[in-house]
């Protein structure tokens, strides 16, 4: 986390003759003015609004962390209203308690059942490396895991790569598939004694699975063997879904009896006005006009919000003043000149429809390798893409340092993250928006190429 050392300070809000309002800064660090230049990629998180919830959540870990209890959490609420970051929000206060804070998250068009159990296998796999990773992890710990396992043992050392430590024996029993009935049948037996014994009082566990509705089917029958577990404890399982998609869990997870419902709406103009002001380093009552017509424009969705925020960033309709240190803006053009924000969908199209067209078509490339997808491996593909493709030829460069140049653009566009070598989509509707600008038989190509691709890169 970043040290402030210095503060750049301004406490005045200036209005000009043709009604353009000039947003103060006040009380903010050096590393906030410095984020402030630009909007994109720094994206606050959509918090705002949201006490009562946060208290929620904070109020069921204290519980598993006092009272050693099994809590269960749905938190749903429609696309973009920022599920991901309340949850996420929790994770600082399980890390300072000692607890361990673990998730996973799935995606829609996604072929699973190829591979169940995989986001999972991944958290205990997590869990392994946490508490390993403990201060406090010693032989005694280690045996006490062991002696909980030791009747799971072999199987869970087959499904788990670095769970091998917490035991002395070596595995000699062979599993290739977790497919026959009676192995199933063993590896939840086997997966249901692994979370009894990776929470402790010392470390209690927080699990957070996101966008259930499209987990696979033996995932989800594993999960409900976990919810139902009344022995479970120092254990908080937190689930979120979109209400778009509820039907598609209701019938599985929803006859649990005892959870913490969390509904998450859209922000009023109070709230949306505080998240904007936070985002400019300004203050509330400075700039209500602003989020009054941002509230109504996007429905106070917070993803939204960020969106248009930037748009009328691109579209000149604000801009920073260096001199001033403030944020520039006309209420009324905003008013007039962002029609194509009545609909949440059209501000995405009009955000992917203002990148240069290589930037557009590498990206509609990188929609169909996923939601995650390795830099090499999107310019692998697209090299092999233009190559078949004189249309592709006159818009994209065969050249690895350009393609990765359009990647870097992308990124600083806000309509990729990157961690490390990896890439991801910002929010998995802008990763829709470049699958809709193709046509079918353009998705087959391409879908033949990346398997083409994978088959000659086992490693990807």
């Amino acid at each position: 986390m970043s040290s402030y050392s210095s503060e750049t300070k301004s406490s005045t809000i200036h209005i000009s003759r043709d009604g353009t309002v000039i947003s103060s800064v006040t009380e903010l660090s050096e590393d906030q003015f410095h984020q402030s230049d630009h909007l994109d990629g720094h994206i606050l998180p959509p918090l705002h609004g949201r006490k009562k919830e946060l208290s929620t959540f904070k109020n069921a870990f204290d519980r598993v962390k006092s009272q050693n209890s099994y809590e269960i959490i749905f938190v749903h609420g429609k696309s973009g209203v920022g599920k991901t970051s309340i949850v996420m929000n929790l994770r600082e206060q399980v890390i300072e308690n000692q607890g361990f804070f673990c998730s996973a998250k799935y995606f829609q068009n996604v072929e699973l059942e190829a591979e169940p159990y995989s986001a999972i296998l991944s958290i205990f796999s997590d869990l392994c490396d946490l508490t390993m990773q403990a201060s406090d992890f010693n032989e005694d710990r280690r045996k006490e895991i062991q002696q909980a396992l030791s009747n799971n043992a072999e199987i869970l050392k087959k499904s788990i790569s670095n769970i091998s430590p917490f035991f002395d024996n070596k595995c000699d029993f062979e599993i290739d598939e977790i497919k026959i009935d009676s192995t199933v049948a063993k590896f939840k037996v086997a997966c249901k004694a692994f979370m009894r014994a990776m929470s402790s009082d010392e470390h209690p566990n927080v699990i957070f699975l996101d966008d259930v509705q499209w987990m696979d089917k033996a995932s989800k029958e594993l999960l409900e063997i976990f919810l139902k577990d009344t022995e479970m404890k120092n254990l908080m399982f937190i689930l979120a879904y979109r209400d778009e998609d509820a039907g598609l869990i209701k019938d599985t997870f929803l006859n649990q009896n005892k959870y913490t419902d969390i509904s998450l709406g859209n922000l009023d103009v109070e709230a949306t006005t505080e998240m904007i002001a936070a985002q400019l380093g300004s203050i509330p009552k400075e700039i209500h006009d602003l989020g009054t017509v941002i509230a109504r424009k996007t429905q106070g969705n917070p993803f939204y919000i960020n969106q248009f925020l930037k748009l009328i960033e691109r579209e000149g309709l604000m801009v920073y003043d260096d001199l001033l240190c403030s944020w520039v803006y006309n209420i009324q053009k905003i008013e007039e000149e962002t029609k194509v924000s009545d609909s949440v969908a059209e501000l995405l199209s009009h955000k992917v429809r203002c990148l240069d067209k290589g930037t557009q078509e590498m990206l509609k490339i990188a929609s169909l390798i996923g939601y995650h997808f390795q830099g090499d491996m999107v310019i692998e593909v697209t090299l092999e893409v233009v190559e078949t493709s004189k249309k592709l030829k006159s818009i994209l460069s065969l050249s690895k340092d350009s393609l990765q140049s359009l990647l870097q653009k992308a990124t600083v566009e806000g309509i990729l993250q990157k961690k490390k070598r990896k890439y991801q989509f910002s929010h998995d509707k802008i990763q829709a928006v470049f699958q809709f600008l193709m046509e079918k038989e353009e998705q087959e190509q391409i879908h033949l190429v990346i398997g083409r691709t994978l088959l000659s890169s086992p490693n990807e």
